[in-house]
């Protein structure tokens, strides 16, 4: 069950990473209320890699899955990175 959340976790925490890639080249070339749907995405899908990774840390104990790390911290790392371009820009 953790593996599987560990899995989901990663997949969303990668989608994430991709979607906030994606909102740099969009804003680089101009796109305007693109760039606001991409960074709405880019929440959701890094809370939902924060989520799932937490609960297959939580549930794996005492040997949690790689990929709930994996999931969590690039989770976490794609808010910091969208705060960060917040207080920049």
């Amino acid at each position: 069950m953790h593996r599987t959340l560990g899995i989901i976790s990663s997949l969303a925490a990668i989608l994430g990473f991709l979607l906030l890639l994606n909102m740099f080249w969009a804003s680089v070339n101009n796109g305007g209320m693109a760039v606001l749907g991409l960074q709405v995405f880019v929440i959701s899908a890094s809370v939902a890699a924060i989520i799932l990774g937490g609960l297959g840390l939580l549930l794996g104990r005492p040997s949690p899955s790689g990929f709930s790390n994996f999931g969590f911290g690039v989770g976490l790392g794609n808010l910091v990175a969208l705060a960060i371009v917040y207080l920049l820009f």
